[in-house]
């Protein structure tokens, strides 16, 4: 849960001076901008929050966590009348992920 970022909120870090040389690097401050954004409406106002050792829940699948290069393939099942649970062309789905990870110079899964 983050809590708005307020004049009476903990300070951990120390502000930089308008003369100091920040360079080029990482620097954890004690708030974090946050804003939402929507096809609908674009970017909201947003607001600043207290830090405290705030995380970001990422899925497995985000993206940003394979290096801007990711490949998806999904694989279609359903039960039949008699409970069975079957495949749609497994095979088929087999090969373009296959296909598609050559076209991405990644390595695939064998087919079986």
């Amino acid at each position: 849960m983050l809590t708005p970022f307020s004049a009476q909120s903990p300070r951990r870090s120390q502000e930089p001076g308008w003369d100091d040389d920040l360079g080029f690097h990482y620097r954890e401050l004690d708030a974090l901008w946050l804003a939402r954004w929507s096809a609908e409406s674009g970017w909201g106002a947003g607001q600043l929050y207290e830090h405290r050792g705030a995380t970001l829940e990422l899925s497995p699948a985000a993206n940003a966590l394979h290096y801007g290069q990711a490949l998806f393939e999904g694989l279609k099942a359903r039960r039949t009348p008699a409970g069975k649970i079957v495949l749609f062309r497994p095979a088929d789905n087999a090969r373009r992920l296959r296909s598609s990870a050559a076209r991405l110079v990644m390595e695939a899964p064998p087919v079986d």
